[in-house]
């Protein structure tokens, strides 16, 4: 791991937040799935005075807030959002878990629980000869 640098950006602004002492790090990547990244950080006495914007590194670094970023430079080679962070206390160790591109856009997706069973591979045609049915979907509240 030569060389990679391990970045926190806010998941709303693009900001970035802070660089990572990061202890250990691995990725996995796909085709048309989500991806993963981990990342611990041992919490050395650097790492405990570290901030972000006031914040301890567990506090600020919440998940879905944050995207992690693994760089060579300014070349990112995996991000993703933090979707999970766990606490080892015994080995002062904070451990992230994050998606990839594809976990992002599947928190946002909004689909008619309609569509669940009944969907199959094809275009979807809809106009005044063809209505919506479960494709149209409405929220309320």
């Amino acid at each position: 791991m030569r060389n990679l640098t391990v970045h926190a950006y806010s998941a709303m602004t693009g900001e970035h937040l802070t660089r990572l002492p990061y202890t250990g790090c691995s990725w996995s990547d796909s085709i048309n799935e989500p991806g993963q990244l981990s990342v611990d950080v041992v919490l050395s006495s650097f790492a405990k005075r570290l901030t972000v914007n006031g914040l301890s590194l567990h506090d600020a670094l919440r998940p879905w807030r944050v995207i992690l970023a693994v760089q060579r430079g300014q070349r990112v080679i995996h991000a993703g959002p933090v979707t999970s962070r766990k606490w080892d206390a015994r080995n002062r160790k904070l451990s992230f878990t994050c998606g990839g591109g594809w976990t992002l856009l599947g928190k946002r997706l909004v689909l008619n629980h309609g569509l669940d069973s009944s969907f199959r591979e094809g275009d979807v045609l809809v106009d005044e000869d063809h209505p919506a049915g479960d494709w149209a979907l409405t929220l309320t509240g």
